[in-house]
């Protein structure tokens, strides 16, 4: 999946995996896919092809879940490992060198190549297992290949079900290169410094 978006990526974005952080000191657990802006803060890349390591979220605007084929574990799973990510605090405060409030976005995504459900509809079951599917899904976008694909949207989930099975990945593709321009622009200038200790700093300013 990432040899598939990279080269689709414009200016600015880049592909990696790895572990996403905040300000805070709290971390993601392992994310198979990020797809982040080198314009922002800088990761810290561990591999020779610059793809694994450390991300500050502030950088991050897609978090994806990859699986061979979904089952209801892997479901589970994914959903604990997205609630995590949600729990990571972005920098949205003001202060003296920041007028613009940084956008608390990044979105989740959980793709499957394929799926052990027959006959349940896909999202179905992830409202089972979600109990916030509805409001404030640690999912908002869920495709696989052949099933569907379903993003939540203006506070309702928005479905492209199995009978447009050819165009699923392509409209799923489109949604995620259409939304990076429009998230860059309320994502603000976050600033590193806060990785380093904000009141250390304000303390430095003062005096």
């Amino acid at each position: 999946l990432k040899e598939y978006f990279k080269p689709l990526l414009t200016k600015g974005f880049s592909c990696g995996t790895g572990i996403i952080v905040d300000s805070t000191n709290q971390q993601s657990p392992q994310t198979d896919l990020i797809i982040y802006s080198t314009n922002y803060l800088p990761p810290l890349l561990f591999s020779k092809d610059e793809d694994k390591g450390i991300f500050p979220i502030e950088s991050c605007f897609y978090a994806f879940e990859v699986k061979t084929k979904l089952t209801s574990e892997e479901l589970r799973t994914s959903i604990e490992k997205f609630k995590k990510i949600r729990n990571l605090e972005m920098l949205t405060e003001s202060d003296i060198f920041q007028t613009t409030p940084v956008g608390k976005s990044i979105n989740t995504v959980l793709f499957a190549f394929d799926s052990d459900l027959t006959i349940q509809d896909e999202l179905e079951r992830y409202k089972k297992y979600d109990t916030d599917a509805d409001s404030k899904p640690a999912v908002n976008i869920l495709c696989i290949v052949g099933k569907g694909y379903w993003f939540f949207a203006n506070d309702r989930w928005n479905t492209l079900a199995e009978e447009y099975s050819l165009d699923q990945v392509l409209w799923f593709t489109a949604g995620v290169l259409n939304t990076l321009p429009i998230m860059d622009k309320l994502r603000g200038i976050p600033k590193f410094g806060h990785y380093f200790g904000g009141e250390l700093s304000l303390k430095i300013i003062d005096e």
